[in-house]
Order: structure tokens, then C-alpha cells, then sequence
């Protein structure tokens, strides 16, 4: 029997959703407050490079953290796409458009990523079709963006400047575009080294691009006031490093539903602030944006679609069909179902003809299974998945690689690899045919990875 678990106290958990309310909600203040006298650019890259050395560190060498194995070249190039994506046309045109757009409408505009996560998945090849609330938080979404935009006319206040909320709709456009591209990136097994990693390969290109933009000679340290010091040292230490190790541990100790409400609860905390303590106006017309707008958000991430269509995994299987299907539904020999006892022949035959490296046979909701084949020569692409896995070999020789570490197998090994886990075949000198089975079932795990690409936050 297992020891008991260890609950967190009650107090820890408040203080930490605390943490990812509050504090991500106010750095959009703080980015304005540093940017009285500090260039955007520059001030980023300033932020984001200093959290990444910090976090890399911490990492890496085992500074009280879990220390994590040194990166691959390839693991880089992902980070640098992603940093470049996230942060330094994410995070780095919301820092731009700040210099136009009041802290609280650019928080308003940046809640806005999961709708353009749902549009791009969609438009994706195979991509998944929107559900009802999907499609509904999508037109309300674009509804509160053009409230947003709405001239002086309607209901108060100023127009929003054109050009920052341009570059702002293409910055949570960017950061939709990162976070889909990171799902099937290569990146270390640690969320946190390829957070770090991210950080520092973002921070990195935002300060080339402020140097090459000349603001360098904009940047005059004895002009730089207390307060921006003091809002660049708040967002690299609260914004980057207190409050993201609070969202990993929240997600440790609580479900990623309650963990994602930080969404919504974000932009009314930035739109309070910014009309508290920095002036700014809170008028009808930002209200009734930033109640449509997080209600699409609602929408989209607590009742909208999740995961791939039926019947397709993340290994690229589909339901049978034709022959497939006559063949699959004679492997069943006893029960009161098609699916009680298989033949390993008679699957071995469907999945030759399915023409597909990976083919379901058995699906649960507390488990999946299918056999998986790679040719002689042949490469394993799979990135790690988000359930248990156990995989028999069935024929054919390689080696196989789990965290690091390589060793052979052949006909009758079994292996074991827990949820999150780096692992693939290689070096497959014969023709790989392995059985897979999967507890829960493939793509019905709600992913806990505390990845940077899964904070729209400043």
C-alpha cells in the first residue's frame, strides 16, 4: 500500500491561485510603468533574459530544482521558434502596442489567443471541425474585439489606436501560432528547461531586435526613473519566475480547469488595475468588451471541443473501414462482444491493410490499444504522450531509448514508459511490429504540462 499523500494546506493553494491572479494580471500595468522611460524592445528582452539564465540555471544545475540533462541542438531550434514567437512577437508587440493602447484594452485583446487557437487548429489539415460553443466563443470573441475597436460613438470613450491594436491582434496571433507549434515540437521532458530555454532564446532576439531598431541610443540609463526599475525587477522576478513556479505547482495539486481560470480572470483584473493605479478610463464600452470577451473565453475552454476527432490518435490512427473492419470484427472468438479476445494474427492482417504506421483495434475510456509498426531504417517520430504506456514487442529487432538512456529489444520485451516520459524506437534493424496499449485511453488525458506556451499572459 502507498504512503498517504501529502494535501497541500489550504492556505498555499489561495496564495498561489493568488499568485497567477493577480500577478499575471498586473504585469500588463507594469509593462506600461517600465515603459515611461525604458524602450519596449530592450525592456523585454532585458526581462525575459535575465528570468531565462535565472530558471536555466535552476534547472540545469540542480539549484533546488530536479536537475534536467543538457539540451539537444535540435531541442534548441525548438525553443528558439517558439521564443521567437511567443515572445518576441507575443510578448514584444504587447510591449509595442503599450506605448498606445491603455495596459487594460491590450490585456483585453491578448485573452483573445484561445480563439484564434480554435480558427487555426481548425484551418490545420485534419484539423478539428469547431463544436457549438467553439463556433459561439469564436463570434462572440470577435464580437468584443470590434466593441474594442468601435469608434467615439458607442457607448464612451476613445478610439483605440489603430496601429497598436493591429499589432496587438497579431501578437495573440503569434502566440496562438507558438503554443500550436509547441505541442509537437521537440523540447526537453522538463516543462521548466524548456520554459528556460524559451525565455532565454526570446529574450535573446528581442534585445537584436531593439539594438537593430536603435533603441540602443534611446536607452539612457540616468533617464531611466525608479519606478520603470522597479516594474522591470517586479515583471522578471514575479511576472517570469514567481508566479510560473506557482501555476507548476498549482497543477500538481489541483485540476487543470481550476488552474485555467487565471484566463479569465486576467483581463478584469488588469482592467481594474489599470483604472485604479494607472489612470486609465473604464468605461462602458471596455466593459461590455471585457464581459463578451472572457464569456467567449468561457466558452471556447470550459465547454468547446477538446482534442482530435473521433476516432483519431495522436499516432495517426482512424476507425476501420471496409475490409479492415470484416477482418478486425473476426478477431473476437469468445464473449458477448466483438472486442473480448483478439487474434494477433488477424490484427496484424488489418493493420497491413490500414496502410497507417499505428492501428487502433480496442478503445476505453480507461484504456486504448493498437499495434504499431516502423520499417527496417524506418524512424520513430512520437513525442511523449500524456498516459501510461506498456508496449510488447512482437517481431522485428531496435534499439530503445527512454530518457536518455538506449538498450535493444526484440520479440517478448515488454517496457514500461509513465505519462510525460521522452522515449522512441531506433535503430530498427528489422521490420518493428509492437503491440501499445495506453491507460487512460490516448488523447483523453487534459494535458498538465506547465509549458510557457500555455500562459497567455504579459
Amino acid at each position: 500500500m502507498s504512503p498517504p499523500r501529502n494535501e497541500p494546506s489550504r492556505l498555499a493553494v489561495i496564495a498561489a491561485f493568488g499568485a497567477i491572479y493577480v500577478i499575471w494580471g498586473s504585469t500588463y500595468l507594469a509593462i506600461r510603468f517600465a515603459l515611461e522611460t525604458m524602450p519596449p524592445f530592450l525592456m523585454a528582452g532585458l526581462r525575459h533574459t535575465a528570468a531565462g539564465v535565472v530558471l536555466y540555471a535552476m534547472v540545469r544545475y540542480g539549484v533546488v530544482l530536479t536537475k534536467a540533462p543538457r539540451p539537444t541542438n535540435i531541442q534548441w531550434r525548438s525553443a528558439a521558434i517558439i521564443g521567437g514567437l511567443l515572445l518576441l512577437m507575443g510578448n514584444g508587440g504587447v510591449c509595442w502596442a503599450e506605448q498606445t493602447v491603455p495596459s487594460g484594452l491590450a490585456a483585453l485583446f491578448v485573452t483573445t489567443v484561445p480563439i484564434w487557437l480554435v480558427l487555426m487548429s481548425w484551418l490545420r489539415r485534419d484539423g478539428a471541425r469547431p463544436g457549438i460553443a467553439d463556433a459561439l466563443g469564436v463570434a462572440m470573441g470577435f464580437g468584443g474585439v470590434l466593441l474594442l475597436l468601435a469608434g467615439n460613438g458607442l457607448l464612451g470613450g476613445e478610439r483605440v489606436n489603430p496601429a497598436g491594436a493591429m499589432v496587438l491582434v497579431m501578437a495573440s496571433l503569434a502566440w496562438a501560432g507558438g503554443s500550436i507549434y509547441s505541442r509537437h515540437a521537440p523540447l526537453p521532458t522538463s516543462p521548466l528547461m524548456a520554459t528556460a530555454m524559451q525565455m532565454l532564446c526570446g529574450g535573446v532576439l528581442l534585445v537584436g531586435v531593439g539594438l537593430a531598431s536603435g533603441e540602443g541610443s534611446r536607452l539612457a540609463i540616468s533617464n531611466v526613473s525608479m519606478r520603470s526599475v522597479l516594474a522591470l525587477l517586479y515583471l522578471t522576478v514575479f511576472g517570469s519566475l514567481v508566479a510560473f513556479s506557482a501555476y507548476v505547482w498549482l497543477l500538481r495539486v489541483t485540476t487543470p480547469s481550476r488552474v485555467g481560470t487565471y484566463a479569465f480572470v486576467n483581463p478584469m483584473v488588469a482592467v481594474l488595475l489599470g483604472y485604479a493605479f494607472g489612470g486609465e478610463a473604464l468605461t462602458a464600452r471596455t466593459l461590455l468588451a471585457t464581459i463578451v470577451i472572457v464569456t467567449a473565453v468561457v466558452l471556447i475552454t470550459v465547454y468547446g471541443r477538446r482534442g482530435p476527432r473521433p476516432g483519431s490518435t495522436a499516432k495517426g490512427s482512424v476507425k476501420p473501414t471496409g475490409e479492415e473492419r470484416l477482418i478486425a470484427e473476426k478477431t473476437a472468438v469468445v464473449g458477448e462482444t466483438d472486442d473480448t479476445v483478439f487474434s494477433i494474427e488477424q490484427l496484424t492482417r488489418a493493420h497491413a491493410l490500414s496502410n497507417r504506421p499505428y492501428y487502433e483495434f480496442l478503445r476505453r475510456e480507461s484504456m486504448s490499444a493498437g499495434l504499431y509498426a516502423i520499417p527496417a531504417g524506418g524512424v520513430d517520430r512520437q513525442q511523449p504522450h500524456l498516459e501510461d504506456e506498456v508496449y510488447v514487442v512482437l517481431e522485428g529487432r531496435a534499439g530503445f531509448r527512454i530518457d536518455g538512456r538506449a538498450r535493444p529489444v526484440g520479440p517478448g520485451s515488454v517496457l514500461y514508459v509513465s505519462a510525460g516520459t521522452d522515449h522512441r524506437f531506433e535503430n530498427v534493424a528489422e521490420p518493428l511490429r509492437v503491440l501499445v496499449l495506453f491507460a487512460p485511453a490516448e488523447n483523453t488525458v487534459e494535458t498538465r504540462e506547465p509549458n510557457l506556451a500555455r500562459c497567455e499572459h504579459a
